[in-house]
């Protein structure tokens, strides 16, 4: 099998490369030089011998021409000229440029001259140092590829539900050891001596291997428990590992256009995919750009102004639910939507109206700068912007800076993969999870403090009436107005008070996206549980509305009495279906292939059967058509659920003679229940 030579020096390198890009940005702001150049000449040290350790020479030697260069500063201690800053961070781009390209054809010779290139996105979080080594230089960390990562939470996933498959088989040893013992009770006249030792023996074998397979699954299940945290966290990334390529890119920026600029994040400790970092870092170092080239005034025209010389840009990132914003800011001379209007006319485009300007910027080919420059005047910018948040599944949005000059470019894109605290509570037998940040008290509600109103319920908070829902009726059971626990959710100016069975307490929890077919206003993702099963994490302002908009009127609960069959290959969907499926009332079982399931149905009365179309073996089509043909099969109302939206899969699954035809993005959760509902009605 071929290796690649390079594959750890790539991943040390780029530290290293991050690193010197950082320690010389900091370097640049220090009144104390001397730290910052100590670290420089580490780090470039480092960098030097481990490049000659793989014979990247050319690595070695700019690394030797950043050693060079700042040695003399050690021995003086003195400030850095900005020049030499500027020099430092070329010299950081070529090695970066360098290492990129390991493995492929080669570069042409690296000049001092080098351009420059943003440092990536992904750097994981530094481990913690050991005593003895100063904590400025956490350098020993793994990348994971995302694929691989993937890869191997579905793994963990399917070995979680084989474990619990074990533990179920124990249960069964216990009867076994039961019986066991009530044959060694029966045993008591003298000719059967031999066969009560000979059971007694047996029963102690078996008690023996019930212990150490209770202890095997128990040691087992905790070590997956783990790995799975731990891999899903691979994943994740805090987005302040972004800031720096951003201030880089606002610092050259500002020195190319001759114009000073104060670069602030915030939002830092936010926590997400590391593919949603990478492609919205890009995104925002464009912003940057366009902000500083087309916003931020020359300090001689803010001074006219009355403006301070440099001018801010500032870059916040905020999570909200199963969202995220991203938003780049300045303190610029703002949006000239006039000037926008007369380029446009000059290219032969009538724009009459500012949101029609504003669309024009987004749409590309247009650009106010008279002059073209590496920075501006190519009308290219905000167009890859938009491009790379609708990618993503999200939006871009241009406006005015209110209060103040300036402009804010706000993109808004949905959450992948992220970590979250909240509060586990618990409703009807079932966990979920609220997520902490709108959690602003827990309190225990009496029956009598809850009143009943034409506009919904109430409970008395204070001198303040709030409104008051359980959760379950949030959900839509109507039949469980009133719940012992309440918590507190604020969002904006809204209060509400969600009645629960149970708190349970707070964690930091990694959430997930949830299938299409179930995403619904008031739930934000899933997490998995300690076995592996998924569980929903509300949103905070869904519950907000499901609370105003609750009535007190009772629903009849679904109850038939014979189970509905899930078969789906997404271990995710099969247990967050059955989650919401149980909550209705109904009994579910479920199956991971259609190979599975048809077995299952053979044996099994089920009142309905809910298939996904596309899995490995058999697949929805066909095993709709299979059971419709087998008379034992026939009479069961069977459901196709699919991502599938063309006419002909529609045609198709009413020929194989499906009951419906479920589209995941066109369904809502009620609507599904609804559907279910009226196919198993006696």
């Amino acid at each position: 099998m071929a290796t690649d030579p390079y594959k750890y020096f790539r991943i040390e390198g780029r530290e290293l490369t991050d690193g010197l890009s950082q320690a010389a940005l900091a370097l640049e702001k220090a009144a104390a030089p001397a730290p910052h150049i100590s670290k420089l000449l580490r780090l470039a040290h480092t960098l030097k011998g481990a490049a000659r350790v793989v014979k990247q020479n050319a690595i070695a030697d700019l690394s030797h021409r950043i050693e060079d260069m700042l040695g003399p500063y050690r021995e003086n201690a003195t400030h850095v000229p900005k020049e030499q800053i500027t020099t430092l961070l070329k010299l950081v781009d070529e090695i970066d440029a360098q290492l990129r390209t390991l493995g492929q054809a080669p570069l042409p010779p690296a000049s001092s001259a080098g351009t420059s290139a943003p440092p990536p996105a992904s750097q994981p979080a530094a481990a913690p140092p050991k005593p003895g080594v100063a904590a400025e230089e956490p350098l020993r960390v793994v990348r994971a590829e995302v694929d691989e990562v993937d890869a191997l939470l579905e793994g963990v996933g399917e070995v979680s539900v084989q474990l619990a498959a074990i533990r179920k088989a124990g249960r069964s040893l216990d009867q076994v050891v039961h019986l066991v013992e009530l044959i060694v009770s029966q045993l008591t006249s003298p000719a059967t001596v031999k066969a009560r030792a000979l059971s007694e023996s047996l029963k102690s074998q078996l008690l023996v291997l019930q212990r150490a397979l209770a202890s095997g699954v128990e040691h087992g299940d905790r070590e997956l428990r783990g790995v799975r945290e731990s891999t899903e966290r691979l994943r994740l990334m805090p987005a302040r590992l972004m800031f720096g390529a951003l201030e880089r890119a606002a610092r050259d920026s500002a020195l190319g256009l001759g114009k000073q600029v104060t670069f602030e994040a915030r939002g830092g400790s936010v926590t997400l995919d590391a593919d949603v970092l990478t492609s919205m870092q890009g995104a925002l170092v464009q912003a940057i750009r366009n902000a500083i080239a087309h916003g931020i005034e020359l300090p001689v025209a803010r001074a006219h102004k009355g403006k301070a010389p440099s001018g801010t840009v500032i870059v916040e990132v905020i999570q909200t639910g199963n969202r995220v914003s991203f938003t780049c800011a300045d303190d610029g001379a703002g949006l000239d939507l006039n000037e926008v209007r007369r380029v446009a006319q000059a290219k032969g485009r009538t724009l009459t109206t500012d949101a029609e300007a504003l669309e024009a910027l987004f749409a590309g080919g247009l650009s106010t700068t008279q002059d073209v420059t590496e920075h501006s005047g190519r009308g290219i910018g905000l167009d890859v912007v938009r491009e790379t948040a609708a990618r993503l599944g999200g939006t871009a949005v241009l406006r005015p800076r209110v209060p103040g000059p300036g402009t804010v470019l706000h993109l808004d894109v949905p959450v992948s993969l992220s970590s979250v605290d909240v509060l586990m509570v618990e409703s009807e037998g079932q966990q979920l999870a609220v997520p902490l940040a709108a959690v602003k008290h827990v309190l225990e509600v009496p029956k009598a403090h809850v009143t009943h109103t034409n506009a919904g319920d109430t409970v008395m908070l204070g001198h303040d009436l709030v409104h008051y829902a359980t959760l379950a009726t949030c959900r839509g059971h109507f039949d469980q107005p009133y719940a012992r626990h309440g918590v507190l959710l604020q969002v904006g100016d809204e209060r509400v008070v969600i009645g629960v069975d149970r708190i349970i307490g707070t964690q930091n929890v990694v959430q997930r996206p949830v299938p299409e077919l179930i995403a619904e206003p008031a739930v934000a993702g899933a997490l998995l549980d300690v076995d592996g099963t998924p569980q929903l994490i509300l949103e905070p302002s869904g519950l907000v509305k499901s609370v105003l908009r609750a009535r007190a009127r009772q629903l009849p609960k679904a109850a038939p009495p014979k189970p509905i069959l899930v078969i789906d290959d997404s271990l995710t969907t099969r247990m967050l279906e059955q989650s919401i499926l149980e909550s209705a009332g109904y009994r579910v079982e479920v199956a991971q292939n259609a190979e599975e399931g048809y077995e299952k149905a053979l044996h099994t009365e089920y009142a309905l059967i809910l298939v996904d179309v596309e899995m490995p073996g058999m697949d929805g089509f066909t095993f709709v058509e299979k059971s419709r043909a087998d008379p034992r099969l026939q009479h069961v109302p069977a459901i196709l659920v699919t991502s599938r939206n063309e006419p002909a899969d529609r045609e198709r699954g009413k020929a194989v003679g499906a009951s419906a035809y479920i589209v995941k993005t066109e369904f809502e959760q009620t609507e599904l229940l609804e559907r279910i509902r009226r196919l198993v009605r006696p």
